[in-house]
């Protein structure tokens, strides 16, 4: 996620302080205008580094499938891109020996995934796509008409809404109480730790109790703890509004009202979460619509890029 906020774009104020949140290293390229992410093997793009993953994930796809090549490509980019970050992300792509067929934007994917384009009715649709990734939430309205897909309006929030850095700090405290060590200055025991509560997030969307465990997060210290849904649902108590603000934003924005959205998908991984589909059901609790789900919210815009891809 911190390439897709990185890509085709250049260095300045936003991104400057958007980096400091990061355990990687970033700095503005000494030849370009560009972010550049510094590891020891040298300094890399952010086009370079999505290549990375996208050969990996071509690589994986061919092993899938024995051994045959994979030359073509569908990839999705977040709605809000312009055409430099759509630009970039197509680079990345060539980057990775693969032939881009189109970019694509992620809620129409979404929508893809359910047949909302399918049939012929002359009638608009209205649809919310609600992506939350658990760091970054984007809501967009689509409407559709005969089949095509036109973006109305979309939000996209990431400050106070990343819930894995409320469990976050949650532990470094409990670190600090409990083991007497801060390990705010330590950047692979925080990037550890991350991992880890990002991992018991994901399992409290179908769990009431989460183990969280990190051996040897610093100085020989083991770091044991428990979290429960209830606990992280407090934790997060400030995130919740944020969420019902987008959406009300996005309805003033788009000039809709809530009556008129007749489908919401659910795609992200912290969609899930009971507490995220309450404050959703909740928002919409006069005139609820269809809620599409049944698709793990992670997968469900790589499915609509597959049907996508097979068509074309």
């Amino acid at each position: 996620s911190g390439m897709k906020r990185l890509i085709g774009r250049d260095w300045d104020d936003s991104v400057s302080q958007m980096v400091q949140q990061w355990s990687f290293k970033v700095a503005k390229s000494a030849s370009s205008s560009k972010p550049c992410i510094k590891v020891e093997a040298g300094d890399f793009s952010p086009e370079d580094v999505t290549g990375f993953v996208l050969k990996y994930l071509r690589d994986n796809a061919e092993k899938h499938i024995g051994g045959r090549t994979v030359t073509n490509a569908v990839l999705t980019v977040p709605s809000y891109f312009n055409d430099q970050q759509r630009h970039a992300t197509k680079d990345a792509g060539s980057l990775a020996g693969l032939n881009v067929l189109r970019v694509i934007n992620e809620p129409t994917c979404a929508a893809i995934a359910y047949g909302l384009d399918r049939g012929h009715s002359s009638e608009e649709k209205h649809v919310i796509v609600f992506d939350y990734d658990g760091s970054t939430l984007d809501v967009t309205l689509l409407a559709i008409e005969d089949g095509i897909f036109e973006v109305k309006a979309s939000e996209t929030v990431s400050e106070r809404i990343d819930l894995d850095e409320a469990l976050l700090n949650h532990c470094i405290q409990q670190v600090r109480r409990v083991h007497e060590h801060d390990v705010t200055g330590n950047v692979r025991a925080v990037s550890r730790l991350r991992l880890a509560c990002c991992s018991a997030r994901k399992t409290l969307s179908h769990a009431s109790t989460a183990y969280l465990n990190v051996d040897n997060l610093v100085a020989g210290v083991d770091f044991n703890t428990t979290i429960t849904r209830a606990s992280l649902e407090l934790l997060c108590r400030g995130v919740w509004p944020l969420l019902t603000n987008a959406l009300d934003k996005l309805l003033v924005a788009s000039k809709i009202s809530k009556s008129a959205v007749k489908d919401v998908i659910l795609a992200g991984s912290s969609t899930p979460l009971p507490k995220v589909r309450r404050v959703i059901l909740d928002f919409f609790s006069q005139c609820p619509p269809a809620f599409h789900d049944s698709i793990p919210g992670d997968e469900v815009v790589a499915h609509g890029a597959a049907l996508q891809a097979c068509i074309l």
